[in-house]
């Protein structure tokens, strides 16, 4: 009985972590494709871009929700940080007195206290919960999913890419599960 007591508690100490997407399970992300206004898109690292809650379905072969299956985004463009539902949390605007603060979110000493992002659509600041912070990957977000089925992430876009001439490339986040991709389109809207 003694060595059950030790065993146990041990096992009740291990985080829940999710599991892999059986080989023939598929992702879905809802929508695939975002188009943004890119009125914002010159300048990476401003902190002005738009905040987008981007949802992936995770289904079996026979269209089940899979819950508590884990699932990797990652981005190649380093306008787009990728951040866990939990991460942000809603902030008063910044104080303009806090100068000389660490604000680049790719650094190693970003400055969550100082800094926060404004998300030009919603007109809100934000910024990583302190509980986040120190686990922060720019381009890299393992989520979950519930128990629908759906795993839940943020994207922040930054910027889109120059193409010369006042025109902007669009960026991508991928979305893979064991045996299965799919490409989330953020555009900027043509025209502008």
């Amino acid at each position: 009985m003694s060595v059950l007591i030790p065993l146990l508690l041990a096992l009740s100490c291990v985080p829940n972590t999710g599991h892999p997407a059986p080989a023939d399970a598929t992702i879905d992300p809802t929508p695939d494709e975002y188009t943004l206004v890119p009125d914002f898109a010159g300048e990476l690292g401003d902190a002005r871009g738009y905040l987008v809650k981007v949802d992936a379905m995770v289904q079996d072969r026979n269209g089940t929700p899979l819950p508590d299956t884990e699932v990797e985004f990652t981005s190649e463009y380093a306008g787009m940080y990728l951040l866990p539902e939990a991460a942000i949390r809603e902030v008063d605007p910044p104080d303009p007195e806090a100068e000389g603060a660490q604000c680049d979110l790719a650094a190693e000493g970003y400055d969550a206290e100082a800094c926060a992002w404004y998300d030009l659509e919603t007109e809100l600041y934000f910024e990583l919960s302190p509980s986040y912070e120190g686990d922060y990957l720019p381009n890299y977000v393992v989520s979950k999913t519930d128990r629908f089925g759906n795993a839940r992430m943020w994207v922040y876009v930054d910027a889109f890419p120059s193409s010369g001439e006042g025109s902007y490339s669009s960026v991508f986040v991928s979305a893979k599960i064991t045996n299965s991709y799919a490409v989330i389109t953020f555009s900027p809207e043509s025209g502008a």
